[in-house]
């Protein structure tokens, strides 16, 4: 059934089955699929998930809510999937041919487990999320964009608000009076306030400047760098879902944390 999935919708089922595992269930259901789908990660269909306010653990809540914590008896191979787990896979795998996609992607199986209608939908909902919420950001193939170009915005209206400002000023002094002139001549004064302070490491002003500096400098030596090409770690810090095998068949779920600039695998954590 898996031949035209792709490496992320592959790990996703697999990851699947070990939450499934994890939880003491004997099957992989809709909840479950979900789950794998949101613990890979790094999918479009992920993505959607955190978008929209999902979160691994508070959905791993949700599922237990919704099936419960069980001791079931540990299965060689792969869990059975239910009926509904089943007809999404399939239909996962009908709507990549309809796009005439070469493959099935994480996110044909998300929107196929929204459609069905099975448990995880209602672990959705439980979760305060609409599924049309999760459908409509999946299809909407600009809707990450917006909200990352909007956010540099704010913080350049004022500077670009205040100039004009402070051009106005003057030009209504001088027009009221001739010593209204001195007024202008005093904003360089006004100016030169940032200069001073900038550059005073003698001067009694220039104290907090350099204990600004020091506690910039206290709090970038907290931030961690890759042992492997030494970049700070607070904005080259991805992690991934991994599902590993056993010799008996057995699945497992990983998180693997790693350097964006290098690759290199910074911890692994057990799902």
């Amino acid at each position: 059934m898996l031949e035209r999935f792709s490496e992320e919708a592959r790990t996703a089922v697999a990851l699947a089955q070990a939450e499934a595992r994890r939880l003491g269930h004997s099957h992989v259901g809709t909840e479950h699929l979900l789950l794998g789908i949101l613990t890979e990660g790094t999918s479009r269909a992920a993505r959607a998930l955190v978008a929209v306010g999902v979160r691994p653990g508070a959905c791993r809540e949700k599922v237990v809510e919704a099936v419960g914590s069980q001791t079931a008896k540990r299965q060689e191979g792969d869990l059975e999937l239910t009926d509904r787990a089943r007809r999404s896979l399939e239909r996962a795998a009908r709507m990549s041919s309809r796009e005439r996609r070469s493959h099935v992607e994480a996110e044909h199986v998300l929107l196929s487990v929204i459609q069905v209608e099975g448990r995880a939908g209602q672990v959705l909902r439980g979760l305060g999320v609409d599924p049309e919420r999760v459908r409509e950001w999946i299809e909407g193939p600009e809707a990450p964009e917006p909200a990352v170009a909007t956010e540099p915005i704010p913080a350049a209206d004022p500077p670009s608000s205040a100039k004009p400002a402070a051009a106005h000023e003057p030009s209504a002094s001088a027009g009221a009076t001739a010593t209204a002139e001195p007024t202008a001549t005093a904003e360089p004064t006004a100016t030169a306030e940032p200069t001073a302070t900038a550059g005073a490491k003698a001067a009694v002003a220039g104290r907090p400047g350099r204990a600004g500096r020091a506690g910039r400098a206290r709090r970038a030596q907290t931030i961690p760098a890759c042992p492997s090409c030494g970049i700070a770690l607070d904005g080259a810090l991805a992690h991934q879902g991994v599902a590993s095998r056993g010799e008996r068949g057995d699945l497992r779920a990983f998180v693997v944390a790693y350097c964006t600039s290098c690759g290199a695998a910074i911890g692994v954590a057990n799902v």
